[in-house]
């Protein structure tokens, strides 16, 4: 007999995007909010911006919303926004 816990480990291994994510440290040129953006979104746009990176839409002010060069990029299996050392690094 099979058993299935191995199957679904087998099965999670072969998903593509099973590692950490590349997060981009983002921030918007008028009203300086500042967040992390995940390689996902990045890729999904002509890199038109700093760090051959693209020009997004801010979320709070709709106006530019740039990769801030000056920071490191951040491999992560969660969502950087969400964890508050990450947070506060960002800005």
């Amino acid at each position: 007999m099979r058993s299935s816990h191995g199957n679904k480990q087998k099965e999670d291994n072969d998903l593509p995007f099973n590692g950490p994510g590349e997060w981009y440290p983002y921030r918007c040129l008028a009203c300086n909010y500042k967040m992390w953006v995940e390689d996902i979104i990045v890729d999904a746009f002509p890199p038109d911006g700093p760090g051959k990176c693209p020009i997004i839409g801010c979320m709070n002010c709709g106006n530019d919303f740039i990769r801030d060069i000056e920071k490191e990029t951040l491999m992560s299996k969660t969502d950087p926004n969400l964890i508050p050392e990450q947070a506060k690094d960002s800005g």
